[in-house]
């Protein structure tokens, strides 16, 4: 009679979390235009030492940024852009959570990037979006993207994009317990973590 000896393979490591921040530059490779007249200009004050700019337009020239392997959460969303007198007063900046809409922002970009500042450059959040958050009988999403389209009153900048992973510190503070009844009354402290 053969014996067959089976030997469990050496357990696998889980894989790498993705980073808590990413960036997308106008020159890299998850970077897109779509429509005319973008302008890619080298200069030493953007981020990376260059940007992309568009004329005022209808809203059809589009710069899209594209983040993807993203946990499902909440993100800061930040950009940066060259400060200058042409430049828009209301540049619309669209979240999306893969296909869906999470929100336009209008971005003053006569003024510097009013927030933190991250390699060396000044970043102005758009505020904090909700990704992969999807109704029970869906699959939750892994990816967002940033548009920037042409639809202002004046050039709008596309330099870069940075996301970063919002995690939350829940701390239980206090447990009260009714003497009288099944009622708990739970005290918490939260703290809501953003990497830099």
């Amino acid at each position: 009679a053969a014996l067959v000896q089976t030997q469990d393979p050496a357990p696998r490591p889980p894989p790498a979390p993705p980073p808590a921040v990413k960036i997308v530059d106008d020159g890299d490779a998850d970077y897109s235009e779509l429509g005319s007249g973008w302008v890619l200009v080298l200069n030493a004050d953007a981020f990376q030492g260059d940007r992309s700019w568009n004329n005022a337009g209808s809203g059809n020239n589009t710069a899209t940024w594209t983040f993807s392997a993203l946990y499902s959460g909440w993100y800061d969303v930040l950009v940066t852009w060259k400060r200058a007198g042409d430049r828009a007063r209301n540049a619309p900046f669209t979240v999306y959570d893969a296909a869906v809409a999470e929100g336009t922002v209008l971005v003053n970009q006569k003024k510097k990037p009013s927030g933190p500042t991250f390699a060396g450059t000044k970043w102005q959040s758009l505020g904090h979006f909700a990704i992969g958050q999807t109704a029970l009988d869906q699959v939750p999403s892994n990816s967002m993207r940033v548009e920037l389209s042409d639809k202002a009153n004046g050039k709008v900048i596309a330099d870069a994009v940075r996301i970063a992973h919002l995690k939350n510190v829940v701390r239980v503070v206090s447990i009260d317990k009714s003497l009288t009844s099944e009622d708990v009354t739970v005290h918490v402290a939260l703290t809501v973590n953003t990497p830099r």
